[in-house]
């Protein structure tokens, strides 16, 4: 499986002071359907898009860095994307019934940091393992613009969004924000950004 290997490193002992988030981007593997320097551009422009669509709140700072590294989804003080083109399951899955649901393009894990420090997604961060679904989706055929909706979907969480709503309990507003839970359904409108929904959850972590 192809990963993009994600570090976090605090850039200011200041805790009001956004931290840098370092991404390590590995090559997915041909069957994803985009190349590591495809899935780069479209990291930064999902990072982009938050900081547009939400001015006026801080964020960390993310670096996309291309990186050969390849390393398993648990909690080891190493934050992992990675690109499943196999089955969308979790490392050592013994059969389908332990896979995740593949109706899923991405599912985000979150760790408490090793350290037993507590997380304030402002200078501390969580470990992050995020993986993406390259099992039953044909992210080529899809498109690259859903490609990104996915991404900034993800990048939500790792700035400390929960989902907008508990599926299928959504209300109207909660199923037009980017953190609505399935961000590729059929019938809703494709979002790219943040809507006013997002970045207020965003100021109240704050």
């Amino acid at each position: 499986m192809a990963l993009l290997a994600v570090s976090l490193f605090g850039c200011t002992r200041d805790r009001d002071a956004p931290k840098e988030v370092i991404f390590f981007v590995a090559e997915p593997k041909p069957g994803f359907g985009f190349s590591q320097a495809e899935l780069v551009l479209a990291l930064e422009e999902a990072d982009r898009a938050w900081r547009r669509g939400c001015s006026d709140y801080p964020l960390p700072t993310l670096r996309f860095r291309p990186s050969d590294l390849a390393e398993p989804v648990i909690r080891d003080g190493r934050n992992v994307i990675r690109a499943v083109t196999g089955r969308f399951c979790p490392d050592g899955a013994r059969d389908t019934s332990d896979c995740y649901e593949a109706r899923r393009a991405a599912i985000t894990h979150s760790y408490p940091p090793l350290d037993g420090t507590r997380a304030d997604y402002v200078s501390r961060f969580p470990e992050f393992d995020i993986e993406l679904n390259g099992a039953d989706f044909r992210w080529k055929e899809l498109g690259r613009e859903k490609l990104l909706a996915i991404l900034v979907h993800e990048l939500g969480h790792v700035f400390g969004l929960k989902h907008s709503c508990k599926f299928p309990e959504c209300d109207e507003e909660a199923s037009r924000a980017v953190m609505y839970p399935y961000p590729l359904e059929s019938d809703r409108t494709l979002l790219l950004s943040p809507t006013r929904a997002d970045c207020d959850a965003l100021a109240r972590l704050r």
